[in-house]
C-alpha cells in the first residue's frame, strides 16, 4: 500500500527535514504546552543544548522530564551535597585567583626585563597550575557523579 508521502510504503520511516527517521506508529512527543524565556534564558539554553549537539527544544524536554522523574520519585537534589560542591568550586576559583595573582608577578617582571628572572618560581608556578588543573578535571567528575 502507498502511503500519502510521495510514494513512501505504509510502515516506512517518516523523513521529517533534519530530523532523525521515525518509525511509523512511535510514540512522538506532542506540543502540550507553550514555555516563555528571557531573551538571556533562551541564550543559555541554545548554548547549553548546542554543546550537546541537540535542539535546544529537546534539551529542555530531556531535562524537563528527568527533573520531573526525580522530583516524583523523591531523589531531589541534596541541598548538603550542592553546598558542599559549591564550596569546592568556591574554593578552586580562590586557588586560581592566587595563581593568576602569582604569574602577573612573573609576566609584570619577565615583559620589563625580557628575561625570567626567577626561573625556579616560574616553574613552581606552573607545575601548580598543572596541578590545579588535575584537580579541577577530578571536581567536574565529581560533580557530574553527584548530579547525575
Amino acid at each position: 500500500m502507498v502511503d500519502r508521502r510521495r510514494g513512501a510504503e505504509k510502515g516506512d520511516a517518516v523523513r521529517l527535514g533534519n530530523r532523525e527517521p521515525v518509525p511509523v506508529g512511535t510514540n512522538r512527543r506532542r506540543a502540550r504546552t507553550a514555555v516563555l524565556f528571557t531573551d538571556l534564558e533562551w541564550s543559555a539554553i541554545v548554548v547549553a543544548a548546542a554543546t550537546e549537539g541537540m535542539r535546544p527544544g529537546a534539551w529542555i524536554a530531556r531535562l524537563a522530564f528527568a527533573e520531573a522523574a526525580r522530583h516524583n520519585s523523591g531523589t531531589g537534589l541534596d541541598r548538603d551535597l550542592v553546598a558542599g560542591l559549591t564550596a569546592a568550586v568556591q574554593e578552586q576559583r580562590r586557588v586560581l585567583a592566587n595563581i593568576g595573582g602569582n604569574l602577573n608577578q612573573l609576566a609584570k617582571v619577565a615583559n620589563s626585563t625580557g628575561e625570567v628572572e626567577n626561573p625556579v618560581a616560574a616553574r613552581r608556578v606552573l607545575e601548580l597550575v598543572r596541578r590545579v588543573v588535575g584537580s579541577s578535571d577530578e571536581l567536574l567528575v565529581r560533580i557530574r557523579s553527584e548530579l547525575t
